[in-house]
Formats: C-alpha cells, structure tokens, sequence
C-alpha cells in the first residue's frame, strides 16, 4: 500500500526530472522550523511554465489526479492548483511562484534563498524563516 510519503516522493522526483524549481511551504515547511502546525496536505511553491504542463501531466497521470486544463488556468490566473495521489488519497497543493515588482520579495528571491534538508528518506527544498510567498 501507498503512502502520502510515496506520493510526496514522486512529486519532487518529477519536479526535479523535469528541472521545475520548488520548495515546500505551509505547514510542513513550518514543522522543519520547529513550529508543528498539523495538516492533511503538503503545500509546495514550484516554478511551473505554461510548456511544463502536458509533460508534468504525462509523469503524474497514473498515481495522481493531475487535470491539465485546471493546472493551464491556474497558470493563466496566477493561482494554486491540487494534485491529489490516488494511492493514498493524500492531496498536495501547489503554489506558483509570484512575479512582482513590489517592494516585498517575489517567490523566486525567496528560492535563491532555499535551503536542501532530508525529510522522511527525501531530499526537499525548503525556505529559510520568515519567508513569504
């Protein structure tokens, strides 16, 4: 039987195939700085463009429910969408990076910041204190 850790597992194993830049976020980020905050999800924040979309879908599509005109509007619009592991029903909600010209750092100042950490047998991004998306 699978787990959300498996899921968790194949998400980062396609994002880094397909060299999409992510890091963890919410809650499960928060729990690396020592701050527990129970969830029922994982949020990672990913670089995603609009040319990754069919082949992210093609990866996923077995174990995952992967909607590839929910993720093309999620684009469009600049919101999140879910991608939920079949296997363990667990869902994950991704986050796309912010592009902004605002005084407040985008997602991608926030990436170069990043840190790598070992997460239940798994290498994960994950971003330093304090930062916001």
């Amino acid at each position: 039987m699978q787990t959300p850790a498996d899921g968790f597992s194949r998400i980062l194993e396609t994002l880094d195939r397909l060299e999409i830049p992510y890091m963890m976020a919410g809650s499960a980020a928060s729990s690396l700085h020592g701050i527990a905050r129970p969830t029922m999800n994982i949020d990672l924040v990913a670089d995603l463009r609009a040319d990754q979309v069919e082949e992210l879908v093609a990866e996923l599509k077995v174990d995952f429910y992967a909607d590839r005109e929910m993720i093309r509007e999620a684009l469009a619009r600049g919101r999140s969408f879910d991608l939920i592991h079949y296997p363990s029903s667990f869902k994950f909600d991704i986050f796309l990076f912010k592009r902004t010209n605002s005084a407040r750092p985008s997602s991608r100042a926030a990436n170069s910041r990043k840190r790598n950490r070992s997460v239940v047998r798994l290498s994960v991004w994950w971003p330093r204190r304090k930062t916001r998306f």
